[in-house]
């Protein structure tokens, strides 16, 4: 092995671990935005809005993206090994950070439309 292929995979781990870690914070959000309003704001029942909606999606749209650039990841590896990889889709293991951004993406976006969500909850909860 060369010692590029040897950074590569350095840094391929660290990327896939994070990716990891989002997937669990991604799992653990979706969870919490189901008994954050029961528990913390003490609502009757959690109301299946809009907001609420897009929220879940864009954390379960994180784990999906997450698990899938963690596959592109060591399909990438595996094209840098002489015989490259074994998928029919070679070239699509290039654009695994394209992924990792849009897990990104997906889960501050969500967490960020959590907060906001929350904050609104509490600030009407109050003025009853």
């Amino acid at each position: 092995m060369s010692k590029d292929f040897d950074k590569e995979i350095k840094v391929m781990k660290m990327y896939t671990a994070n990716a990891g870690l989002y997937i669990k914070l991604s799992s653990a959000a979706l969870a919490l935005s189901v008994t954050f309003p029961e528990k913390i704001l003490k609502l009757e029942k959690l109301t299946m809005d809009p907001m609420v909606i897009t929220i879940w999606i864009g954390f379960l749209l994180a784990i999906g993206l997450g698990a899938f650039y963690q596959y592109l990841a060591c399909k990438y590896m595996e094209n840098l090994l002489p015989g490259g990889a074994s998928f029919p889709l070679k070239w699509f293991a290039d654009w695994a950070g394209l992924f990792y951004g849009l897990m990104l993406l997906s889960f501050y976006g969500s967490a960020i439309l959590f907060t906001w969500n929350a904050i609104s909850a509490a600030s009407h909860s109050q003025g009853k």
